[in-house]
């Protein structure tokens, strides 16, 4: 079993700079770390935060019983930067993922009374699965609680097989 605990601003628990496969075993990660705004190379307001997983090329988890936990504001449960595969259709993988974190608010919304007539604020909010690129889910058994979105893909998301509780 491998237990990890982080805790501190943007803390992560797992950090690869490339892909990350995981294939058997136990898995537990807690973090608690807050995010936090900053201001970026280009002069703007933006917001790090931790992550339980975090993976800059692709994630695939085909095997194993895995529980993430991440009540840091803004923070993640899983974010990766390329694609994320679940399952391969034949071993069940069993993953829980839960976030609790408040948003990190990044710019305030403007507008008359009541918000109208501005935009509505740029936030940095907790998620429990992340993706950059696509999400496929082949197999296995997913349960999610999350502060704000479940599952999160800037690509496509796949369901093929599997049970899924968010």
């Amino acid at each position: 079993m491998l237990d990890i605990f982080t805790t501190g601003k943007g803390s992560r628990g797992i950090s690869s700079d490339g892909n990350l496969m995981i294939l058997d075993g136990a898995v537990s990660i807690v973090s608690s770390g807050d995010g936090d705004t900053y201001t970026n190379a280009d002069g703007q307001t933006d917001a790090y935060h931790g992550a339980c997983i975090k993976v800059d090329e692709d994630l695939m988890i085909l095997g194993g019983n895995i529980v993430l936990s991440n009540s840091g504001s803004g923070g993640r449960g899983i974010s990766v930067d390329g694609d994320i595969v679940y399952g391969d259709g034949t071993v069940q993988p069993v993953m829980e993922i839960t976030t609790t974190g408040e948003s990190i608010t990044i710019s305030q919304g403007g507008g008359g009374p009541g918000g109208f007539g501005g935009n509505d604020g740029d936030y940095d909010e907790a998620k429990t699965m992340k993706a950059d690129g696509s999400i496929t889910i082949n197999s296995g058994i997913l349960q999610i609680s999350s502060a704000d979105d479940g599952i999160k893909a800037e690509g496509s998301i796949t369901f093929n097989q599997g049970e899924i509780t968010i």
